[in-house]
């Protein structure tokens, strides 16, 4: 029994329709309960308790971390917290109508808040990891395989740099001839601007060719192609063999180029002379967290280097001599013109090397005659 006057305000907030009800209404509700529990043995609602609730709030956090780890996209992460809130809601309504009282906001915020902040700490991490990478290569590769070297990560990046690994690849070393003619002949602004014309000529042609500019010495440019995603197949080596031909090649037309155009300033001409090899090598980055390089070492690399370096006085007719060793001849098949200019001894190397120059490449028409000969030949 009690009041209902208005004027006494003996009137409580409720968390249903109407928001208030006088106290002796909810007195009478809870001397029923009592009653009921007492008489018919209805058991109240039962509760875990502070500690239990702490541990069962946190509990939640292991799978919003496991779904921030796991959902990478950004429609599968927000799918996966919708989902986990659904579960988190069923487990709440069915211990409660068991009887049981648990929280269920708190798990929700557990859950939610861990997976943002891994997820958070995730995009930091790939940032830096974007930015190292796109700080090794970006300007040295094409849009297409800057891409592919950031979707093939996880494969070769470890604690925030390239590991080391045994890579086939087709390795390049270029080097203009009658460079001293030119130094000596422009002052040190202009030489500059010169050699800088002609190099960024050169590694575009390797960048528009899917290979990466490794690095500038003096007048001379090192290329890899094949790297730093490792190659699957023998068909992709071969891909790369044939591109970094076909790149040596399209130089040969940029010296072209260029010789016109200084001819007109009064400039002499130049050559260029190209080693090519393919093989096995160890990539990598060498330097400190400040200053990284990613580099190739290699009997492979030093190969390419003396190829380019080969008898200095044995020149081309055309602005650029190309030479390759075997092992690239074997993966060109029969698409490229070549002439065997002999087996011969290179600095450093113990056994002799067998080494063609590249002329040029063969028309369609004339590699589907060869293939056609091939193949009949059986």
């Amino acid at each position: 029994m009690g009041s209902t006057a208005e004027s006494l305000g003996d009137f409580l907030f409720i968390p249903f329709k109407g928001g208030t009800v006088p106290g002796a209404v909810v007195h009478a509700h809870a001397v029923s309960q009592l009653l009921r529990s007492a008489l018919e043995g209805d058991s109240p609602l039962r509760f875990l308790g502070d500690p239990l609730e702490w541990a069962w709030t946190l509990l939640w956090s292991l799978p919003g971390a496991l779904l921030a780890l796991k959902a990478r996209a950004l429609g599968l992460f927000a799918t996966g917290a919708l989902a986990l809130t659904a579960a988190q809601t069923t487990v709440a309504y069915g211990l409660f109508t068991a009887g049981w009282w648990i929280p269920l906001i708190p798990p929700v915020l557990a859950a939610t808040g861990t997976a943002g902040l891994v997820k958070a700490y995730l995009y930091y991490d790939e940032s830096n990891q974007k930015a190292t990478l796109m700080g090794l290569f970006a300007r040295h590769v094409s849009p297409d395989v800057a891409q592919s070297i950031w979707s093939h990560r996880d494969e070769f990046m470890n604690e925030g740099r390239p590991r080391p690994r045994k890579l086939t690849v087709t390795v390049m070393f270029t080097d203009f001839r009658n460079f001293t003619g030119i130094s000596e002949a422009l002052e040190p602004e202009s030489l500059l601007d010169w050699l800088n014309e002609c190099l960024q000529c050169m590694a575009q042609q390797v960048i528009d060719h899917q290979g990466v500019v490794n690095k500038y010495i003096g007048d001379s440019l090192m290329a890899v192609f094949g790297a730093p995603v490792a190659r699957k197949d023998l068909e992709e080596v071969k891909e790369d063999a044939v591109k970094a031909v076909r790149c040596a090649l399209a130089m040969s037309g940029e010296v072209e180029r260029l010789n016109g155009m200084w001819k007109e300033k009064g400039l002499p001409p130049v050559s260029m002379r190209v080693g090519i090899a393919t093989g096995e090598v160890v990539a990598g980055s060498i330097g400190s967290s400040r200053r990284l390089e990613y580099t190739v070492l290699g009997d492979t690399v030093n190969v390419a280097s003396r190829l380019e370096s080969f008898d200095k006085s044995f020149e081309a007719h055309n602005p650029c001599r190309i030479l390759i060793g075997e092992e690239t001849l074997r993966h060109l098949g029969a698409d490229f013109e070549t002439r065997p200019v002999g087996t011969v001894n290179l600095k450093g190397k113990s056994r002799p090397l067998k080494i063609f120059q590249i002329l040029r490449e063969r028309s369609q028409e004339e590699q589907a005659e060869n293939h056609r000969f091939f193949l009949e030949k059986g």
